[in-house]
């Protein structure tokens, strides 16, 4: 029998919030997990094939405008009644060895370890990460939160997990996309838009910091925030479709670069997928299901087939082994295939369906593993299937047409 999620009530929602309707581990379309295993169709047989030369050539990009001090940059709508608690200092720590090399970088969200050999050769690197890349965290307590941001108004709804109470920020409004991310590296997810028409990214850091304007970015780009240097604080970076260049500007200082990896028809779909701590380069064609992958290591690119028409990507750390793997949701079904980065057999879970139904994976539970999750739009029900072994259930947060969940999986927000 198909086992319907339980639904917490939550006395918390915003005016207006109805109650989600259940949704089913094993939809109709699909047989249930625990008498059959599904095949995957033809598409989503995997395959590993590195990449070699031939890839086309990316046209010159156009320079972006880029100010990083905010000159010239007014704020979007200040903060409605902030309810916010105070500012938690960062936590960074580094530790050298007794010929002053570094052997340990210690960050609220990643722990780096390097070993060196008698000549001072560096050599392994091991990250380990306190929480999931991509874990949207307003609270720092290793959870994800149940948020949205209403763009019609520019509001968040903020619900942390720690059981704290519920608050709202005025931060934004139309034309504004939420781009949460730890700008400070203080371990919390910092309120962030970016403004497709100016390119313009506004910061307002949890640590208490004053908020800022970088200019990085305008029409044609999509904000593809990650830790791409690996100093656990999140960098500002776009995606320009139509020439597959990605715009990088390091939080640590280093300078600017760019990298042609993509083009027309590719999706962005960063991460860490080799587990070193640092945000990949990665895309998604939708047309053949193929995803290219530039790991930050620098171990060689390659490529993976995983989904197809019809497939959205939902990158997550669903096995807790540190990288992303690589897995995709199907909207007409609910059925999400996840190719584990372990190496264990690949799977299918049944969960969604609805027209309204986006995909908002993250690790809600705290068990440093992705959980499979679902917002329907329809009536702001969060549906999620804790990996730890609990109970699904839903939330409801949410459920007016200009709602946007909170979250780090792109292709529910673009």
């Amino acid at each position: 029998m198909a086992q319907s999620p339980l639904y917490v009530s939550d006395p918390k929602l915003p005016t207006g919030v109805g109650s989600p309707q259940p949704i089913y581990l094993s939809p109709e379309k699909m047989k249930e997990m625990g008498n059959q295993v599904l095949p995957f169709p033809a598409p989503m047989q995997p395959k590993i094939v590195p990449l070699g030369p031939g890839l086309p050539s990316l046209p010159q990009p156009r320079p972006l405008t880029k100010s990083p001090s905010g000159a010239g940059i007014s704020m979007p709508p200040q903060p409605m009644g902030l309810l916010t608690g105070g500012a938690t200092a960062a936590r960074t720590v580094f530790v050298y060895d007794n010929l002053n090399r570094l052997i340990r970088a210690i960050y609220d969200q990643t722990t780096i370890t390097y070993t060196y050999d008698k000549t001072g050769n560096r050599l392994t690197r091991r990250v380990i990460l306190t929480k999931p890349m991509g874990t949207v965290d307003f609270d720092a307590d290793a959870k994800n939160d149940i948020a949205f941001y209403r763009s019609s108004t520019g509001v968040w709804y903020i619900n942390p997990s720690s059981g704290a109470a519920a608050y709202v920020e005025g931060w934004g409004g139309t034309g504004y996309t939420p781009v949460p991310g730890d700008y400070d590296g203080d371990g919390k997810t910092d309120i962030a838009v970016y403004e497709a028409s100016t390119g313009v990214w506004y910061i307002k850091p949890s640590s208490g910091a004053a908020a800022y304007g970088v200019g990085w970015g305008g029409a044609g780009y999509t904000p593809v925030p990650g830790d791409y240097d690996g100093d656990g604080k999140t960098d500002i970076v776009v995606y320009q479709a139509s020439t597959g260049v990605w715009y990088i500007n390091p939080s640590s200082g280093v300078a600017d670069y760019i990298v042609g990896w993509g083009g027309t028809g590719y999706t962005p779909v960063p991460g860490d997928y080799d587990g070193d701590g640092k945000t990949d380069i990665v895309v998604y064609q939708a047309s053949t299901g193929v995803w290219y992958i530039n790991p930050s290591s620098g171990v060689a690119d390659y490529i993976v087939g995983w989904g197809g028409a019809g497939y959205s990507p939902v990158p997550g750390d669903y096995d807790g082994d540190g990288k992303m793997d690589i897995a995709v949701y199907v909207a007409s079904t609910g059925a999400w295939y996840i190719n584990p980065s372990s190496g264990a057999a690949a799977y299918v879970v049944g969960w969604g369906g609805d027209p309204s139904d986006k995909p908002v994976p993250g690790d809600y539970d705290g068990d440093k593993k992705t959980d499979i999750a679902i917002y329907r739009g329809s009536n702001g029900g969060w549906f999620i299937i804790p990996s730890s072994g609990g109970s699904p259930y839903g939330v409801g947060w949410g459920g007016d047409p200009s709602d946007i969940p909170v979250t780090t999986n792109l292709a529910s927000i673009y």
